[in-house]
């Protein structure tokens, strides 16, 4: 079976300059050549022996690659490819644009499908995409927009090459403290991607790092995935998605220096939130709670107050939450100066 690591990556350099042809013993994936980027060039090949070959004959390659060429046939976008779009798969569109991260390749693409592409990344993940009327690439309208791109694909950007990462490293740089934002997903909007999206920029520009768990793509092939659907129409698969959520996550907590707990409807009818607040509880790590509209601290249970543990660290506004994480975090790392660790 072609592999899900290589689907993202065939997905997204379809969206860029690769294609799919179809010839007389079957279907062909064409990579042309990233002359600004032969690091990526390089690592592509190597993901997709076989793919890009065309002489891969296991099980699903082929029909894989019949349905991207159907898909590119009808001459439009259709929203079921962009839902195969994980992180990856976005990583690989940009890389194949070879100048910066402030362009997706988008000359393909009618004025339909760049409307289609705008509003699934501004609902899946808070990122607003902009095309110039004459250009051919669609960028970020704002930096708050850029700072989510960025943080979307950062695992994956140095396959591109160094000229990939934006100047943003440089220019908030970064203060080695990891900041794990917890909060409703499976009852949430978008995931719960929307505060998230929001509080990012303000906290990657005062040089924390972020691990945001709707980025995460290894748990499911579909990035920003409904989880609602997926237990409705396969309960096997969605206790899977679970389990390996939790393989993911909760070392992401472990491993984070603060967590940012957002206590909405979405947190309190799920149970996640409240395990990674418990969890970093038994980890030692501070604990900020935001409460959000219409919540008071009344109303959170006994048990997650107790794993907050100081009254002066629920918060009821964004701002309020940025200055006392900056407050909290400032107060651990001048602990580790005096303790040498």
């Amino acid at each position: 079976m072609i592999t899900p690591r290589q689907k993202a990556i065939v997905v997204g350099s379809l969206l860029g300059n690769a294609s799919i042809e179809k010839r007389s013993d079957g279907y062909h994936y064409v990579a042309a050549p990233v002359g600004q980027s032969r690091h990526y060039d390089t690592w592509r090949r190597g993901e997709l022996t076989g793919v890009i070959r065309g002489s891969d004959e296991r099980e699903g390659v082929q029909k894989f690659l019949e349905k991207g060429w159907q898909l590119a046939q009808e001459g439009r976008l259709r929203e079921e490819w962009l839902w195969k779009m994980s992180p990856l798969a976005v990583a690989s569109w940009y890389m194949d644009c070879a100048s910066s991260l402030t362009e997706l390749p988008a000359w393909r693409f009618s004025n339909t499908d760049i409307e289609i592409i705008k509003r699934f990344f501004r609902e899946k993940s808070s990122i607003r995409l902009a095309k110039k009327h004459t250009s051919e690439v669609l960028s970020p309208s704002n930096e708050e927009s850029l700072i989510n791109l960025w943080l979307l694909v950062k695992e994956h950007v140095t396959l591109g090459g160094p000229h990939l990462i934006p100047e943003l490293e440089a220019q908030y740089p970064r203060k080695n403290q990891t900041i794990y934002l917890s909060g409703g997903m499976e009852k949430a909007k978008g995931n719960g991607i929307g505060w998230r999206g929001d509080i990012t920029p303000c906290l990657f520009r005062a040089g924390y790092d972020l691990f945001n768990p709707v980025f995460i793509e290894k748990w499911a092939d579909k990035f920003g995935i409904n989880l609602q659907q997926l237990k409705e129409e396969d309960y096997v698969a969605y206790m899977r998605a679970g389990a390996a959520m939790i393989k993911q996550d909760m070392p992401a907590v472990a491993d984070s220096d603060l967590v940012l707990v957002y206590w909405d409807e979405a947190a309190v009818k799920g149970a996640g939130t409240k395990a990674e607040a418990t969890y970093a509880h038994m980890k030692g790590l501070p604990i900020v709670l935001w409460l959000g509209d219409g919540f008071e601290v009344s109303d959170i249970p006994l048990w997650t107050a107790g794993c907050v543990g100081d009254p002066e660290h629920f918060v009821s506004s964004q701002p309020d939450a940025v200055t006392l994480i900056k407050r909290v975090l400032s107060e651990e790392a001048s602990i580790r100066v005096l303790l040498g660790t």
